[in-house]
């Protein structure tokens, strides 16, 4: 779950947390879209087709141009849309995350 307002996302399993982290979505003129999504796709070594710009740990959101991946987070929504999770923080996410499993992103 990805709450927009609070720069958080945190993971449930089993009505349990178990990982939680802050984040950067998307800034006023290129927002994160909020709405129900499932991980599509996962890619360790991403590169932005739209950006060039690289993309650990890619978690692409319903097969769109979105997803969550390591990223600079500065405390404040900066990105171009997607979510970017702490590099710290990112790759126990890409772990813990699947093909097929829910995102929900709320305003």
């Amino acid at each position: 779950m990805v709450p927009l307002s609070r720069q958080r996302v945190t993971l449930f399993r089993n009505g349990q947390l178990v990982r939680s982290a802050r984040v950067s979505t998307g800034k006023k003129s290129t927002p994160t879209p909020a709405g129900k999504y499932i991980i599509t796709d996962t890619q360790a070594d991403w590169v932005s087709s739209l950006y060039k710009v690289s993309m650990p740990f890619f978690m692409r959101l319903s097969c769109k141009e979105i997803g969550l991946h390591a990223g600079m987070v500065p405390g404040y929504p900066a990105s171009h849309c997607c979510i970017r999770i702490p590099k710290g923080d990112v790759q126990a996410f890409f772990k813990l995350l699947k093909i097929g499993d829910p995102v929900t992103i709320e305003p």
